[in-house]
């Protein structure tokens, strides 16, 4: 199966979410399906419920260390944040051998 993400973004945006959902990483992989529950085990720890497929910048455990604009730092850290779940996924992916190309800063964002 064949996903367009702005099309798959679309069609997530429904009643369940407040807004549209923002576009951060698109990658093109060998195998959907085993990446995405690779990328899942990745995220374990940040699923918003066990049911649906959204998930927390941060563990539940970890929230109460943030502080938006981060003191130190001065600015919000989520790209911080996504950018470094993401590279935790590619991890997972080489490990298991799982071909992908990442599509970052392309016509999808």
């Amino acid at each position: 199966m064949i996903y367009k993400p702005v099309a798959r973004r679309k069609q997530l945006h429904t009643t369940g979410t407040a807004e549209p959902m923002h576009i951060h990483t698109v990658w093109k992989v060998s195998n959907m399906i085993e990446a995405e529950t690779i990328a899942h085990q990745v995220m374990v720890g940040h699923r918003v419920n066990r049911k649906r497929e959204f998930f927390h910048l941060v563990t539940e455990s970890d929230v109460d260390k943030l502080a938006t604009p981060h003191p130190h730092f001065g600015y919000d850290l989520a790209d911080d944040y996504l950018y470094t779940i993401s590279v935790l996924i590619e991890k997972a992916w080489e490990d298991l051998e799982i071909d992908y190309t990442c599509e970052k800063g392309n016509q999808y964002f």
